[in-house]
């Protein structure tokens, strides 16, 4: 009944690593499932390689953690392996057996049972997240998570040719905010201007970083100028308000079937405006 327990004690122990490594790679800010399948992955040994798997690798606290998984995982594998042949080793009847059996699968229930309690997650998360803040020289945010750059939205470089619908205009002409599309920054020679204001011109040669969805960033990139580019600009914006639309009906749908949010609708405050528009002047670029 020794090694049962302590056999017990090395898989709660594998289970305890495994919940910890998931916590901290969460801290990381890599989604909860991700990091779920990342950590049992290291700690299995199964090494799995997918898009995920690079932005581990690519993370340097990222990397740490999984490094740590890797090297506990195979000495609990080992130890697993040795205590449950010495468990078994010794049954002489199928009662002693299947005491033996039930009891180790009681124990890992229970201690599966334990780590999954909401306030131990908690208390770990919080002890990870400061620990990984602490670590030196590391940036622990996922930018790609945050801003889903992995599904519809992207963030392009779009250089301003002659011709172009964009050349010649300022950021407030543009009015790209209401085709749900942010201009994050302006590249011209050696300078860069970031969150530039809507008095920032857009010159032939510059580059402009914008952040929004992939496809309305591919149509910008090729709008020409003329009354085309004005219609396609026109027909983007009425494209976006479609989609904010719907959005809005969604949020208004589940609202109404949330009771937690009853006069959500109220208290939330309508779309600012954007102080661009109504800005008389600003620091454009072309004028340093």
């Amino acid at each position: 009944m020794f090694q049962v327990i302590s056999l017990v004690l090395i898989a709660g122990v594998t289970l305890l690593i495994g919940r910890l490594g998931t916590i901290a790679l969460t801290a990381t800010g890599l989604p909860r499932p991700i990091a779920r399948f990342q950590a049992r992955s290291a700690l299995s040994g199964a090494g799995y390689t997918t898009n995920e798997s690079e932005s581990v690798v690519n993370h340097p606290a990222r990397r740490k953690i999984v490094m740590i998984l890797m090297a506990v995982g195979s000495l609990g594998s080992a130890g697993i392996i040795a205590t449950l042949i010495a468990s078994f080793w010794d049954v002489t009847g199928f009662g002693t057996g299947f005491r033996r059996g039930l009891t180790l699968a009681v124990g890992v229930l229970i201690l599966w049972l334990i780590l999954r309690l909401p306030m131990l997650d908690r208390l770990l998360s919080r002890i990870f997240a400061g620990m990984i803040n602490r670590m030196a020289d590391v940036d622990i945010r996922d930018y790609a998570n945050m801003l889903r750059l992995s599904g519809d939205y992207g963030i392009s470089e779009l250089l301003v040719r002659s011709g172009d619908w964009m050349a010649g205009r300022t950021l407030a002409e543009l009015d790209l905010s209401h085709e749900g599309l942010l201009v994050l920054g302006i590249v011209r020679g050696d300078h860069y201007f970031g969150a530039p204001k809507g008095t920032y011109r857009a010159r032939v040669a510059d580059t402009l970083l914008v952040y929004g969805p992939v496809d309305r960033l591919a149509e910008l990139d090729h709008r020409a100028s003329g009354a085309g580019g004005d219609r396609a600009h026109r027909e983007a914006i009425q494209a976006q308000r479609e989609i904010e639309r719907r959005e809005r009906a969604a949020q208004a749908t589940e609202t109404r079937h949330s009771p937690d949010m009853e006069g959500a609708d109220e208290q939330m405050p309508g779309r600012p405006a954007d102080p661009n528009d109504s800005e008389p002047g600003g620091d454009d670029p072309g004028r340093r």
